[in-house]
């Protein structure tokens, strides 16, 4: 029989809820699914919508900026052309440098030759060296090293020379003479006075280099410091030698040279506009040779990573143009001219990647600047984009709250499902508790009275113990029916409680009387262990005697024929405790966990063996929280258990002690 209703038990437990769970959670993650997919296709159009608006707006907008980036770089190309009249190339350098057009300029002829920046070219002829004369004023200088006798000789050569080139150099060497022998105020006399006059001003050296520039750069290292108005009167006579573009007979090396020498000397570089044009310029020749120069109108690369050119429209001047600079222009000129409310316009040199975030636009550009394109970027909030966002925020809110809807009914609906099934497995178990528990007795009873009744009893001595044996099986009935009637008042929470001063004492007293006889047979073997003078408690004394008449009876059913059980009372912080202690079999870990579980048993065999059906311990803790106390229980097995309740103490005993 036990293992029939076990076989109940666990197919009941298999008709859980979950199938239906599982089914309603698949009905929501797919409603859900369906909701957000419409919600994410809703929004990428909104957000499509949006951007093809914007795009309308600004699209001729762009097209405009776009014309007008290529007409002004074409513009530029026209403006590098050499002008109608008669100019020198180093003045069109100058021209070009200082109308701010270009960061470096290189001039060609109409053969594509390099005119400017040139290097010095030696001259012959101007070489005065293989002279005699020179020959021996050289010996003096260099090898004799009389630096006086030397000054008279190259002075020699000076007034017999028969070119000015000739005789400049000679002065140039007697200075230097008259330097290295102490006499500073006779070289500085040849050096910034007779080398600086008219007739001198375009005497060459025989490297093809201005003996004048070089004269009062050599001055400058001879004037002191403390001589302060002949250095300035110097510096400034050096800079407007090197500034002047009209000399086209100074080498643009030299020039470069000299302006570099000269902001080493402490000339600010602002004054020198021409300095970092003539360095960049050298460089892009001596990087760049020719021939062919670079494509007419169109701005190029050139092999400096950051730099471009721009061919002019005559095609014989190429402006050298960072690429900073292309940027920083054209983005003035779209800030300046189109300036479009929550956007801006950028220009993209070949290969840059656009800036983040993506450009709303981007267009190529045509010549002169092939390969280049336009980007247009939002900086702003964009009305279209602020509706879209409004519709959006609908959306979304629209899809949280359908989706929060279904989640909240489906939780409702769960709850409900999963109250129904446990409401369905209690009273499954309860009926079939029942119907066991109540056909052993009522066939025990049947089969007693079924055998008086025929008349088989031996004697009046047998009858009796066939009639105390009803008597046992009617109490043992008795008492199933009064835990099943407690379980269902339990469950519909119509168990009525009757509160008053309750002494433990009398609580005690009572479960002793009513375990009497099952402890007959067994005197002294429950112990009492009553602290005096407890308070007293607010409790249904009927509910609290059934509380420890369930305990204690589990304490005999589950020890062995030396049975030590022990009643205790005493006072805990307020709490008045009630244990009983057992040496029976003890409980698992596990046991203790769920112990006060309804219909559990520890073990079904011997619970049939010693009647019950798993509901006494689940009725003692129902009472005991009805009470305001807590139950527990402490266990090992093999060494008995001990079952505490704590209850609290009326408040009429915490007014005395007050």
């Amino acid at each position: 029989m036990a293992h029939a209703l076990k076989r109940i038990r666990t197919k009941q437990r298999q008709q859980s809820s979950w199938p239906i769970l599982v089914l309603l959670l698949v009905a929501v993650s797919v409603s859900g699914a369906c909701v957000l997919w419409f919600m994410t296709q809703a929004i990428s159009n909104e957000r499509l919508a949006a951007r093809q608006k914007i795009v309308s707006v600004y699209e001729d907008q762009l097209n405009v900026a776009k014309r007008r980036i290529a007409s002004y770089w074409t513009d530029r190309a026209a403006q590098l052309a050499f002008p109608n009249e008669p100019i020198s190339s180093a003045a069109h350098f100058a021209r070009v440098i200082r109308d701010d057009l270009a960061d470096g300029v290189v001039i060609y002829d109409s053969l594509g030759r390099v005119e400017y920046p040139s290097p010095a070219q030696p001259t012959p002829g101007l070489d005065p060296s293989q002279t005699e004369p020179w020959q021996n004023a050289e010996r003096l200088e260099y090898e004799q090293l009389d630096y006086t006798a030397g000054a008279r000789a190259y002075g020699a050569i000076a007034v017999a020379a028969v070119t000015r080139s000739e005789a400049a150099q000679a002065l140039q060497a007697q200075a230097r003479c008259l330097a290295k022998s102490q006499q500073g105020e006779a070289a500085l006399n040849i050096l910034t006075g007779t080398l600086t006059e008219l007739k001198y001003r375009e005497s060459l050296d025989q490297h093809g280099n201005l003996i004048a520039p070089n004269a009062l750069l050599f001055a400058l290292h001879l004037i002191s410091d403390e001589d302060v108005d002949a250095r300035a009167t110097t510096l400034s006579k050096l800079q407007a030698l090197v500034t002047d573009y009209s000399n086209t007979v100074m080498a643009s090396s030299q020039r470069l040279f000299i302006m570099q020498q000269l902001e080493s000397l402490g000339v600010d570089r602002q004054s020198l506009v021409t300095l970092d044009a003539e360095a960049r310029s050298a460089t892009y020749i001596e990087t760049n040779p020719p021939p062919p120069p670079p494509e007419i109108g169109v701005l190029q690369r050139t092999r400096s990573d950051d730099q471009w050119r721009l061919a002019s429209s005559d095609g014989r001047v190429v402006a050298l143009l960072r690429e900073q600079r292309v940027l920083s222009e054209t983005r003035a000129l779209t800030d300046d001219e189109f300036a479009l409310s929550q956007a801006t316009i950028t220009l993209l040199p070949p290969g840059a990647d656009p800036a983040l975030p993506e450009p709303l636009l981007v267009k190529a550009m045509e010549e002169p600047l092939s390969g280049w394109s336009v980007a247009l970027q939002l900086t702003g909030d964009d009305p279209f984009v602020s509706a879209a966002d409004k519709r959006i925020s609908a959306y979304l809110w629209t899809g949280a709250i359908v989706v929060g809807t279904i989640a909240l009914l489906t939780v409702v609906i769960g709850r409900f499902v999963s109250a129904q099934m446990r409401l369905a497995r209690i009273r499954n178990d309860l009926v079939a508790t029942v119907t066991h528990e109540l056909k052993t007795p009522l066939a025990s009873m049947r089969a007693l009275v079924d055998t008086m009744l025929e008349g088989r009893c031996r004697d009046q001595q047998q009858q009796t113990e066939y009639l105390e044996l009803i008597s046992t099986e009617n109490a043992r009935l008795t008492r199933l029916i009064d835990n099943f009637l407690a379980f269902s008042r339990m469950e519909r929470n119509k168990h009525a409680f009757e509160f008053r001063e309750v002494h433990i004492d009398s609580i005690i007293d009572a479960a002793a009387e009513a375990m009497r006889e099952r402890f007959a047979s067994l005197e002294g073997q429950l112990h009492r262990e009553i602290e005096p003078n407890l308070p007293v408690v607010n409790a249904d004394a009927d509910a609290l005697t059934t509380v420890l008449i369930n305990l204690l009876d589990n304490a005999h059913k589950y020890t062995g024929d030396d049975k030590h059980i022990v009643c205790r009372a005493y006072c805990d912080n307020g709490l008045v405790c009630l244990e009983v202690q057992d040496n029976g079999i003890g409980l698992s870990r596990r046991a203790v966990k769920k112990v006060f579980d309804r219909f559990y048993q520890v073990d079904q065999s011997l619970s049939r063996s010693r009647a019950g059906c798993g509901l006494g311990l689940s009725i003692v803790q129902f009472i005991v929280k009805a009470h305001g106390g807590t139950i527990g229980v402490t266990s090992e097995l093999g060494k008995g258990a001990t079952f505490s309740v704590r209850l609290p103490a009326s408040a009429t005993n915490t007014a005395n002690q007050g």
